[in-house]
């Protein structure tokens, strides 16, 4: 039930965004949400379709085609494995893979014996036990109608039980160490919003709500910047992360978290999510040479990629309330783009 109201927060945005109407997520679990009830085992219809084939219903017709859910497995390549069918008559069919053994309930022996001639490839990411894709058809594609539905496909996992945003990469994180220590540079976070949603602003205008934790576990600042499609925003984390806590401190190292979610009412509010993946953050890491030494080395990496469950993203959005409001302009981190 968390999980659908999760999702029903982000459906609301999405409408009141301007963007669609239609937003489905379906998994291997006959977990279906937009569509019109759970998913069941029917006969697919469509060239080469098999029997008992995981069918949901959608409230709209769909451009007839085919779906490949492609994945990178090591030592082989771009494999794919999962096809999502539409036949054009208002329903998704769902060929889950049963490599290397059957677990779920809607896998299949195989996909279809034929494909149709339309036909669209997309990317899986996430974890095994939590992976699938985000698919956005454009006109005449597989499963467009005119009110720009928004296909979040789980190939492996339960929607259930994980919030299906933080499959998708929304909910990343990453440590920072030596922060406002003399001597040391200044780390930076690196904030791309890769125009999953849209290539044009504001229609594709994404929030990166960032979470300041210290080496004690407190949150010391929180912020939700808006980036726009292809858009770079870099934050010192001296500057911008670490400025301005409640107590006056400046941690030296800690967590950064980042949640990536839509505008709601326009604003973007760490204080109140609608998750949806989008923003892709990268960290510099200030590692000092030896214990004591005043020469310090500058890596940088990627966020790291994990899963969001119910109870973490009410307590950020909770704490980061408690943090602004006690602290009347303090514990609000800045967005303004540092240029480093």
């Amino acid at each position: 039930m968390k999980m659908r109201l999760l999702l029903l927060a982000t459906v609301m945005c999405l409408a009141s965004h301007g963007l669609a109407q239609n937003i489905v997520a379906v998994d291997e679990w006959f977990n279906g949400v937009g569509t019109t009830g759970p998913g069941t085992l029917k006969n697919d219809p469509g060239p080469g379709g098999l029997s008992s084939v995981l069918t949901y219903a959608l409230p709209f017709k769909g451009v007839p085609g085919d779906v490949m859910m492609q994945a990178n497995e090591p030592g082989i390549g771009q494999v794919v494995f999962d096809v999502v069918r539409f036949n054009g008559d208002g329903t998704l069919i769902f060929y889950s893979d049963n490599v290397p053994v059957s677990d779920a309930p809607g896998d299949t022996p195989g996909p279809p014996a034929s494909f149709y001639t339309n036909t669209a490839t997309i990317q899986e990411v996430g974890t095994e036990g939590a992976n699938g894709s985000v698919y956005i058809p454009a006109p005449g594609q597989p499963g467009y109608d005119p009110t720009n539905p928004i296909y979040f496909l789980v190939s492996d996992g339960d929607i259930s039980k994980t919030p299906f945003a933080s499959i998708f990469g929304a909910y990343q994180l990453n440590y920072f160490s030596n922060a406002n220590t003399t001597g040391a540079p200044d780390a930076a976070l690196r904030l791309v919003n890769i125009g999953l949603l849209s290539d044009v602003s504001p229609a594709g205008d994404l929030c990166s709500s960032v979470y300041v934790f210290d080496s004690t576990e407190q949150l010391n600042e929180c912020c939700s910047c808006r980036i726009t499609p292809n858009g770079l925003l870099t934050l010192s984390v001296n500057k911008n992360l670490t400025a301005n806590t409640l107590t006056g401190g400046h941690p030296t190292r800690g967590v950064v978290k980042l949640l990536s979610s839509l505008p709601v009412g326009g604003v973007c509010d760490a204080k109140v999510q609608a998750v949806f993946p989008g923003i892709q953050g990268w960290i510099s890491h200030i590692q000092s040479n030896s214990p004591g030494a005043k020469s310090f080395a500058i890596t940088e990496e990627e966020l790291l990629h994990s899963l969001l469950g119910t109870a973490e993203a009410a307590d950020l959005a909770e704490d980061c309330t408690a943090l602004t409001e006690l602290g009347s302009g303090a514990g609000v981190c800045s967005c303004t783009d540092s240029g480093q």
